[in-house]
């Protein structure tokens, strides 16, 4: 490779998110919740409840919680490197079902060489300044964004969302779910979609599993967040009846749960949901979309375990 084409690939910014097809539950990532008295493998039970401020989730079995300072410490499986971590300290909100809620504080991490976080940081700074004229963009700080970027070093599965009614429902793409226990489970909705009511009146939840090969499907749909119905004569995939609800939901899907809501929040610019599982069907052992940051990406490319791309 000729020198200039090398310093260009070198010099070339990661991709800030990527797209991946994994198994879900995601097997790559130990993600653990540590403090002075504490160290809990919470692998499984963690999500975003809110992108501004930043805040976690994280479920608890034990009558005396969480402590109110903590790391979330992000692993490597296989390798057993320590790939990131955030700063939490705990959010004075009314009770959530067995579910503590965290802002973070701080973070940094270890994918790549310093230099080239630098180098990164500053020409993500200068396109986020960019995307933060768009008004249809969602602002986040500098710091909250880096950070953010952080979380998803554990990827994180695309769910479709049906909310509604059989007769008039909305159908739209989501990441920001998570577990937090074996039966609940957790939606973070900016609290202007139009589908918020529906979901405060009918209590009721279903969300489909997106292929890896249905990325782009999914994507189109996330213009559906702006919207409170959707036409499912136009949607480019058939749609089926939920097992119990009977809601409008993916023909082509790899997993569908449906879920009754039990326990909704205001946390900053949006609406937490916590969820009781009362349904899961799978349906195929095709590849799930996943969503990772670029750096992790680059991370396990570089050590031989490449992501398999969606």
């Amino acid at each position: 490779m000729p020198w200039r084409s090398r310093i260009r690939e070198l010099l070339k910014p990661t991709t800030v998110w990527r797209p991946v097809a994994l198994n879900d539950p995601q097997d790559v990532i130990v993600v653990r919740f540590v403090s002075d008295e504490v160290a809990l493998d919470v692998t499984s039970c963690n999500a975003i409840a809110s992108l501004k401020p930043l805040s976690v989730a994280i479920g608890c079995e034990k009558r005396s919680g969480l402590p109110d300072n903590g790391t979330m410490e992000f692993w490597d499986k296989v390798s057993g490197e320590l790939l990131g971590s955030l700063l939490l300290t705990r959010i004075k909100i009314a009770p959530i079902s067995r579910t503590e809620i965290f802002a973070v504080d701080s973070g940094h991490h270890r994918c790549v060489p310093a230099l080239r976080r630098t180098w990164e940081a500053i020409v993500r700074h200068a396109t986020e300044r960019k995307r933060s004229a768009d008004p249809y963009n969602f602002a986040m700080s500098k710091g909250a964004a880096a950070r953010l970027m952080i979380f998803y070093i554990c990827p994180r599965p695309v769910f479709l969302v049906t909310v509604g009614e059989q007769d008039r429902c909305n159908i739209f793409p989501m990441d920001l779910v998570g577990p937090t226990s074996e039966e609940l489970f957790t939606l973070a909705l900016r609290s202007s979609n139009r589908s918020i009511g529906a979901m405060k009146s009918s209590r009721q939840v279903a969300l489909s599993g997106v292929r890896a090969r249905d990325k782009g499907v999914a994507y189109a749909l996330g213009a559906q967040h702006g919207s409170d119905s959707v036409d499912l004569s136009a949607l480019p995939f058939s749609t089926q009846a939920s097992r119990l609800f009977g809601l409008p939901v993916s023909s082509i899907a790899t997993r569908i749960m449906e879920f009754e809501i039990k326990d909704i929040a205001e946390i900053g610019t949006h609406t937490f949901f916590v969820c009781k599982q009362v349904s899961d069907e799978h349906l195929c052992k095709e590849g799930q979309l996943f969503h990772t940051t670029g750096f992790h990406e680059r991370f396990q490319k570089v050590r031989g375990r490449p992501f398999l791309p969606a």
